[in-house]
């Protein structure tokens, strides 16, 4: 379980952690509420939720996604994910 919940990541941050997201065989859980994660940000943790086998939750709640965001982490990261169970 990862807390990062109201740390100011950016989009910079959020696709930094994308990638350790993609590489880790042990994360289950990623909380990035209240954080300051916009498009880029989304579309980078869409690609790594997709080829994650381990990750089953994702809060991104309170953050500025919109559609841009949202619609690529839909699309490609949850479509495509073989463990997430749940994201809020």
């Amino acid at each position: 379980h990862l807390d990062l919940s109201e740390n100011l990541i950016s989009d910079q941050g959020a696709v930094a952690l994308a990638g350790a997201i993609a590489a880790t065989q042990c994360l289950q859980t990623l909380n990035l509420y209240n954080n300051a994660i916009s498009e880029e940000g989304g579309e980078a943790l869409g690609d790594a939720v997709a080829v994650s086998t381990t990750l089953q939750r994702l809060s991104l709640g309170e953050n500025p996604l919109g559609d841009e965001g949202v619609v690529p982490l839909l699309e490609v990261g949850i479509t495509h994910s073989s463990s997430l169970t749940a994201v809020g």
